[in-house]
């Protein structure tokens, strides 16, 4: 018996690392996952299957603004290379007012970015001018 021992402590070890890695590395995330869905579909009002069909939507959405912002680093860059820091000021302070435009106060958008946001239009006149544009759209 004494001989077996200490391969019955290393497969003993072996099954309860496996099983913790499962319970961390499976079981963790697919909860968290469901907890998210669940918080996203209790502030959205929707019931599991208008939030199942939403998603793709959501995703879409994301993927082109994640595209915009891609084509806008590309101009930016583009403005760069040719030495134009002029257009590179303009079209940054043009996206700086549009996100502006769309979430400040009351629409919920990150109020640090949107201080911070404020704090640079203070210094920089194209930026108060775009953010003063911003103002008379709505």
């Amino acid at each position: 018996m004494k001989r077996y021992f200490p391969l019955l402590i290393v497969l003993l070890c072996t099954v309860i690392g496996f099983l913790a890695g499962w319970y961390v590395g499976y079981t963790r995330p697919a909860s968290r996952m469901e907890h998210i869905f669940s918080e996203g579909r209790r502030i959205a009002g929707m019931s599991e299957q208008q939030m199942v069909r939403w998603i793709p939507h959501a995703v879409e959405a994301a993927e082109f603004m994640e595209r915009e912002q891609a084509l806008a680093s590309l101009e930016t860059l583009g403005f760069l290379s040719q030495g134009n820091t002029q257009r590179v000021e303009e079209h940054l302070t043009s996206c700086l007012g549009m996100y502006y435009h769309d979430y400040h106060a009351p629409y919920g958008g990150d109020s640090n970015l949107l201080a911070r946001i404020e704090a640079a239009a203070a210094t920089n006149r194209i930026l108060a001018k775009s953010i003063e544009q911003s103002k008379h759209c709505r």
